[in-house]
């Protein structure tokens, strides 16, 4: 208070020098100190650690990117010294470049501190991303593999079959490493994360549940819509079915659905497929738009921004195969346009006492704020953490569909009305005779009662239409549980595979350990497996592992479990089979293999396999189902160092 009022009695121009003095003073203490604040965070390197307990992790803060402009930099020289220190720290959850023709560099740091290997997946939740390079270290972390795969690539290059981008991450557990992407796009937007396999697996149906649903709701009402304008035969209708049939388009293109259902091998036509169907989509727009409010009845002031939007965006179709998701540059801004254009030209029309225009003007508030948020994202005007823009627009259009079709049947009704006040009017002034009066009047019931007719039938062929979709559902559910059977059978040689191997093993295991039960496992590999393969080919060492598998199942019980390991390795699980059983087992399969000669070419070639046995009573109890299986590894490993194609048994060491 004291020195406030001795700043009081000085003249004021010292007085404000002095404050000027001291706030640039202030000013760049701040600016030294976010300096150095920002040093000290661009040096440290964020760690992801993966844990059990959380199954969802958004990487955007962890994440530490490059930008490369001329889209050159390799893989060598990203990891170099020269760009180490030129990567920035990621702010937000969610990455947002905003429209660029730069390819970003990604680098991640992440451990695994949960117990399992093949737990984790990384996912892009981009479906429409240009393209996508993974680079994950080898296991001794002195070189990387590459996974190469986006929008304009076949679908079949995913390593996870998904329409968002997924990668399979496979984490030893307590190791940390470093993972480099690669990302090309116009529009850079990157929702990226890291999922527990099991929680995406159930997020993906939940997900595919909603939009398989979103999009039956726009399919029926888009047959609606046809059904309608076949039997009406108005343009409003028809314009209406144009504008349905290209959001469908542009939504399962965004989603990627398109490209892995309509057209998967259709790759140059996926660089320009999502602007296209923009393009249609605003051009449908301003059709229908136009038509629906009577545009061309408004003065030219209010028609000539109609005709430039229409005539720009139709001229933007033009380049558009040649120069791909660059047109979005133009085609973004003018969208934006349209947005804005569209409902004051719906507000002018209801004003002017059009009734229908308050319905259409409500078909476009949900669909005009989530485009409108959805095209300043893709600019890069903003970021939306957690919310999925094309889910967004998925229910914007399903939104203004519905009320635009309330909107067509609002005016349907007005012109009806119109009709019927019309006719009034006319019997009104042809009073002079009773007859006409009753001709008119039967006129107008048969008019209704036709009407109800056409409504009842719409209405039939509508659940018609429901009835049949119905059917379709149950198909694909059918179609969905033979794929999960399938997913349990390795293709070539028809056993389980590991994964479902691993499942049944450790529900008989602790069976066993439950019950005090004996129970006994078999590894074994096909010797000199390489060399059948170089010598014959690859085909024919598939053949020599469809032969083995043959023997081998023939010569298992049903209650054993059967399953290829992994290349020319085989394991069985032999449930109530002491060790010496399981010893005698796995001979006589020795023996039956080795006596089994394979024709190759019309030459006979004699096949062996070496295997280990380990039993869960081995002077003591083995209550450990991975230990178990070190036991038989180890016993394989030590047939192979004893001149293969025998049995050693783990208690023979």
């Amino acid at each position: 208070m004291t020195e406030f009022g001795r700043t009081r009695k000085c003249p004021l121009r010292p007085q404000v020098w002095r404050m000027s003095a001291l706030a640039a003073i202030c000013a760049a203490i701040l600016i030294l100190f976010q300096r150095d604040a920002a040093s000290a965070s661009a040096a440290e390197q964020p760690i992801l650690i993966l844990t059990d307990d959380v199954y969802e992790y958004l990487l955007g803060t962890y994440v530490d990117y490059l930008e490369d402009p001329q889209g050159t930099l390799r893989l060598d020289q990203v990891r170099s010294a020269e760009y180490e220190k030129k990567f920035k720290r990621g702010a937000q959850d969610v990455l947002n470049f905003g429209m660029t023709n730069s390819v970003y560099w990604l680098r991640l740091r992440v451990r695994n501190d949960a117990p399992i290997t093949t737990k984790w997946r990384l996912e892009l939740n981009r479906p429409s991303m240009n393209t996508v390079v993974l680079y994950l270290p080898t296991q001794d972390n002195s070189q990387y593999n590459e996974k190469k795969t986006g929008y304009i690539y076949p679908f079949a290059t995913r390593d996870v079959q998904e329409e968002s981008f997924v990668f399979r991450l496979p984490l030893p557990p307590h190791s940390e490493q470093v993972i480099y992407l690669q990302v090309r796009d116009q529009v850079m937007e990157l929702p990226l994360r890291i999922w527990e396999t099991e929680a995406m697996e159930q997020y993906d149906q939940t997900s595919r549940l909603l939009i398989g649903l979103s999009f039956g709701a726009l399919i029926i009402m888009l047959v609606y819509n046809l059904v309608l304008t076949i039997m009406v035969k108005d343009r409003s209708f028809i314009l209406s079915s144009f504008f349905q049939v290209s959001v469908l388009l542009f939504l399962a293109n965004v989603q990627s659905y398109a490209q892995h259902y309509l057209w998967p091998g259709q790759t140059h036509f996926n660089t320009f497929s999502i602007p296209l169907f923009v393009e249609l989509s605003m051009i449908s727009t301003l059709l229908f738009g136009a038509t629906f409010l009577k545009t061309h009845e408004a003065p030219r002031v209010w028609k000539l921004p109609y005709f430039i939007l229409l005539w720009v965006m139709t001229l933007c179709i033009l380049p558009t195969p040649f120069v791909g998701a660059k047109i979005l540059e133009v085609v973004l801004p003018i969208g934006l346009v349209v947005l804005i254009y569209i409902p004051i030209m719906a507000v002018r029309a209801w004003l002017q006492g059009f009734k229908p225009a308050r319905f259409y003007l409500l078909s476009w508030t949900v669909f005009f704020v989530a485009g409108f948020i959805v095209i300043l994202e893709r600019m890069g005007a903003f970021t939306i953490g957690q919310l999925i823009p094309e889910q967004t627009l998925q229910l914007g259009a399903i939104y203004i569909v519905a009320f635009q079709s309330i909107a067509l049947a609002d005016r349907f009704n007005l012109y009806k009305q119109e009709t019927i006040n019309a006719q009034a009017a006319l019997m009104e002034k042809q009073q002079e005779t009773l007859k006409l009066q009753n001709a008119l009047t039967e006129t107008l019931e048969s008019a209704r009662a036709e009407l109800e007719q056409r409504v009842q039938e719409r209405t039939q062929a509508v659940t018609e239409i429901n009835k049949k979709l119905e059917l379709e559902v149950r198909e694909r559910k059918r179609a969905q549980h033979a794929a999960e059977l399938l997913a349990r059978i390795d293709p070539l040689t028809g056993l389980f595979n590991r994964r479902h191997f691993s499942q049944l093993a450790e529900m008989e295991f602790r069976k066993a350990v439950r019950y005090n039960l004996p129970l006994s496992i078999l590894i074994f590999d096909i010797d000199h497996f390489k060399d059948v393969n170089d010598t014959f080919g690859h085909q024919i060492g598939d053949k020599a592992l469809i032969h083995v598998s043959h023997l081998f199942s023939e010569s298992a019980r049903k209650s054993d479990v059967l399953a290829r390991y992994g290349g020319e390795e085989f394991i069985a699980l032999l449930p109530n089979t002491d060790f010496h059983e399981a010893e005698l087992t796995a001979e006589r399969l020795r023996q039956t293999i080795e006596d089994a000669d394979m024709l190759i070419d019309g030459q006979s070639v004699r096949l062996t396999v070496s295997i280990g046995v380990a039993s869960n009573v081995i002077s003591g109890e083995v209550e450990d189902l991975g230990l178990l299986l070190k036991q038989a590894d180890a016993a394989l490993y030590e047939a192979k160092n004893h001149g293969r194609n025998r049995v050693i048994a783990f208690e023979s060491k």
